[in-house]
């Protein structure tokens, strides 16, 4: 009796994993649908509308285990060609007017960007009327803008003071920042949503 039984699940097991087994397979073998942010899909529309680079990073070689970034290697990602356009995600830390009707504007990494080989400034000069929209429009702590521009210097800022206080006496530490600064001039700014 009790090897009837066992016989009997079995062929049930069989036939059951033959119906179904192909459809629980294919639920695990299939790839999970990767839904691209709207944030990287304007950046992806307006570089294609310009012609410009997004992903110039994928341009730098990391050296060795620690992927350390040299500024020459941030220099051939982004200087490679005169005029090259670029789209660079990111907020606004500063305006400053110059003579003329142009500003120089300051934009920092994104705060949503996630971990980047080489954390990148803007320092760009740009015509007033690009960048007057975004200056009278309300002020949102978090706003992120594509930003358009052609480069022409990459550099690092120069080394800086960190200081650890331990007791009664302050160690002093010359650091180098991580960040780059790239300038240039900016041809578009646009709010991203």
């Amino acid at each position: 009796m009790k090897r009837g039984i066992v016989w009997l699940a079995v062929v049930a097991l069989g036939i059951l994993g033959y119906l179904y087994g192909p459809d629980m397979l294919s639920r695990f073998q299939r790839k999970p649908e990767t839904r691209k942010d709207s944030t990287e899909e304007q950046m992806l529309a307006l570089a294609k509308r310009w012609g410009a680079v997004v992903k110039w990073e994928d341009r730098i070689k990391p050296r060795g285990y620690l992927h350390e970034v040299y500024t020459i290697d941030v220099e051939r990602a982004l200087l490679r060609t005169p005029d090259e356009r670029f789209a660079f995600g990111g907020h606004i830390r500063d305006v400053v007017r110059l003579p003329g009707d142009r500003l120089r504007v300051i934009v920092g990494p994104s705060y949503f960007s996630g971990f980047s080989t080489a954390p990148l400034w803007l320092d760009l000069v740009c015509p007033e009327e690009i960048v007057r929209p975004v200056i009278e429009a309300e002020r949102d702590l978090f706003a992120n803008y594509a930003v358009l521009a052609t480069l022409r210097e990459v550099r690092r800022p120069g080394l800086r003071v960190g200081k650890i206080h331990r007791n009664d006496e302050t160690d002093v530490e010359i650091e180098m920042p991580y960040e780059f600064v790239a300038s240039g001039e900016c041809f578009e700014f646009v709010p991203l949503k």
